[in-house]
């Protein structure tokens, strides 16, 4: 008598046992595919509601909006780049007219030092009187600013409110009543703390570690064309569209807009994430592709297994089975391989959350990055579709009518023609989705190369400023301090040159208008960037006619400036809408030996260089190259600067490390914000680390 471990049994069992694993196995390969297409979508849908839709952490923050005016294309304040602001003098009119809105308040953006003037760089804001009441927070320790901090302001800071990350690094307790940091010091001055900002309060963004008050300024004719960013909360029962028609009627009755320039009011929360909403969509959008590729393909792999099994199906109808017996089992597959598909899913989508937390300093709320119902529940809808789609032939042969089933296999006549049916579709779907693919990559690519700017490959950039002793160090000390650093990074292996500049020509420069004296309607402007020597030939920037700046430029030599080819056709009245190429051949060459500038800044042009727009492809304001030694005609000391290095090989990390470490060593005075490639740098304005 056979017994249960004998041979022959255990042969039975193998074999049965194999039996069982042949659906299981002929299922992992379809149910692995659709589960990696269905995470990614699952993935993106709970990134788009940690951050698009969580609202921020302010009370009522769907009131809290932020003010931008639209104004004429002719206004030369679109080509310098700050159109959107609004003036002091427009905002002390908003304030005394508005009824919609209420709570207006300014801030801006600064640098400091911790400690020492050559301490660790800390990004504060600065916040003028009544923004922390528009945003409706108060500090969770210590005191908010009072009116006395906002009035000494004027001459440094008096006090600092810090943020909850910065005052743990600092070594705060979250025990204690009150801040366990009395002071903090700021550019080598101590600095009163008064309070902690609560945990997961951030303005304008993550980034911003504390805050310190500023003075709100008095509309005077000294400071017509100042502007700010501004902030107001909605009054209760107001809209955005209401407010924006009311504060763009005020503007225009006290003669501060054109007809045809508007109000426009934002709610904070779409400007926080405009950044990050096409991004997310795009996203979107490829998982769904994904998703109807993967279908599809898994279609076509169950057709050829249809095919294969047309010898089990008339088995199965021989034995008595009906349409109704295929139309169940057909249910069946798809359920079960819903449920696989959408645990599998959803398993692999928590991977990638807590693996995309690695690019926290890209998108908002790192720490909400997790499923939630709603992206569950559209991991599994996505699921069913899915499977749906793959199971579609079998489920739609199995719904034929019963004569027809008879005595045919199950790929006649209707079920035939979904195979090409399918596979067109699939096609389609792929090439959409390749198409799409390709395009944003095209052009993601075109913009990292330097569209209409200079070549970023090899090329590493340092923003640095300047941390003198108690003094502010002279104009003559900081460009000596940037020669230090820039003949010792040279000297390094592997560099091809080294420059500096106040800003690069991509971004915007010093503004200035020609007509000197300030912004007046119709006053042409121009972009003014003090460069070192070398910098356009490091960059890769054409020189068209005569000759870039040369070290031999500086003072007391007499001044000199390069021109863009825009600034020398506006020099030649030709129209500034015209392209580029309408420039006669030999304009360039005319403008050599021309005397630009006014009120005493007159400069002598000894070249014009080719067009760089402002990154990513925008439109730039004629720019003027002058001399970085030639101290500012205003006494303003230039707060900021970039080196750049051009090396023979692509820069890898430990290129700017070593940059970093070694302007440090060449000149103590000046203090490294950020080292980076170029290609990094444009990579993340175009939100590259979330892409």
């Amino acid at each position: 008598m056979p017994t249960p471990f004998d041979a022959e049994s255990l042969a039975a069992l193998a074999a049965a046992g194999r039996r069982l694993a042949r659906p299981l196995r002929r299922a992992t390969v379809p149910c692995a595919v659709l589960a990696g297409a269905v995470a990614a979508g699952q993935t993106v849908v709970a990134l788009r509601e940690a951050v698009l839709s969580r609202p921020l952490p302010y009370p009522d923050p769907a009131a809290v909006v932020r003010l931008e005016v639209e104004r004429d294309p002719e206004d030369p304040r679109v080509a310098a780049g700050f159109d959107h602001l609004v003036t002091i003098h427009e905002t002390a009119l908003l304030r005394e007219h508005a009824a919609l809105v209420e709570g207006f308040a300014a801030w801006s953006e600064t640098w400091v030092s911790v400690g020492s003037e050559s301490g660790r760089p800390l990004r504060v804001v600065r916040v003028h009187p009544g923004l922390f009441a528009t945003l409706g927070v108060r500090p969770t320790l210590g005191s908010p600013f009072f009116p006395e901090h906002y009035a000494a302001a004027a001459e440094r800071p008096p006090a600092v409110l810090l943020g909850h990350r910065l005052w743990r690094r600092l070594g705060g307790s979250p025990e204690t009543p009150v801040p366990e940091i009395p002071e903090l010091t700021l550019n080598a001055v101590p600095t009163p703390v008064t309070g902690v900002m609560p945990a997961d309060f951030f303005f304008p963004d993550p980034d911003a570690a504390a805050w310190i008050p500023a003075p709100d300024r008095e509309p005077t004719r000294a400071n017509r064309g100042s502007a700010q960013l501004l902030l107001g909360r909605l009054a209760p029962g107001a809209t955005p569209t209401a407010a924006a028609a009311e504060l763009t009627a005020i503007l225009r009755n006290g003669g501060e807009l054109r007809a045809n320039e508007r109000v426009r009011v934002t709610r904070l929360a779409e400007v926080v994430t405009a950044g990050l909403r096409p991004a997310l969509d795009l996203l979107l959008l490829g998982a769904l592709l994904l998703t109807l590729t993967a279908s599809v393909s898994v279609t076509a792999l169950r057709l050829s297994e249809m095919l294969a099994q047309r010898v089990a199906a008339a088995t199965r109808r021989a034995l008595g089975a009906t349409w109704k017996d295929e139309l169940r089992a057909a249910l069946a597959r798809v359920a079960l391989r819903s449920l696989l598909v959408a645990a599998a899913a959803g398993l692999l989508s928590s991977w990638l959350l807590l693996a995309s937390r690695r690019v926290a300093g890209a998108l908002l709320f790192p720490e909400s990055w997790h499923l939630t119902p709603a992206s569950v529940g559209a991991g599994l809808g996505l699921s069913i579709l899915a499977v749906t789609l793959a199971e579609a032939p079998a489920v739609l042969g199995a719904l034929r009518h019963p004569a027809r089933l008879v005595g045919q296999d199950p790929l006649a006549p209707g079920t035939r023609l979904l195979a090409p049916s399918y596979l067109a579709f699939g096609t389609l779907a792929s090439t959409a989705l390749l198409i799409v693919a390709l395009s944003f990559s095209l052009r993601a690519f075109d913009l990292l190369r330097g569209l209409g700017s200079f070549p970023a490959e090899g090329l590493a950039q340092l923003t640095v400023d300047f941390a003198g002793d108690e003094r502010s160090p002279r104009h003559e000390e900081r460009t000596a301090a940037l020669e230090r650093a820039a003949a010792r990074l040279g000297a390094m292996p592997g560099v091809l040159g080294v420059s500096y500049a106040d800003a690069l020509p991509d971004a915007l420069g010093r503004v200035e208008f020609a007509s000197g004296g300030g912004f007046r309607p119709g006053a042409p402007v121009f972009s003014k960037i003090r460069i070192g020597p070398g910098l356009l030939e490091v960059l890769g920037v054409e020189v068209l006619a005569g000759r870039s700046l040369l070290r031999t430029d500086a003072p007391p030599a007499e001044p000199v400036a390069v021109v863009s080819r825009a600034f020398a056709r506006r020099e030649a009245g030709d129209s500034p809408r015209g392209t580029p190429d309408r420039m006669p051949d030999r304009m360039p060459d005319r403008m050599i030996n021309r005397t630009v500038g006014d009120r005493g800044a007159e400069a002598r042009v000894v070249g014009v260089a080719a067009e760089v727009l402002r990154f990513p492809a925008q439109p730039a304001p004629p720019a003027a190259y002058v001399p970085f030694a030639a101290p500012p005609p205003d006494a303003l000391p230039v707060p900021r600067a970039e080196i750049v290095a051009r090396l023979d090989r692509r820069v890898r990390p430990q290129d700017t490390a070593a940059f970093a470490r070694e302007a440090a060593l060449a000149a103590p005075d000046l203090r490294v914000l950020r080292a980076e490639s170029v290609r990094n740098r444009r990579a993340r304005l175009l939100g590259g680390n979330l892409l």
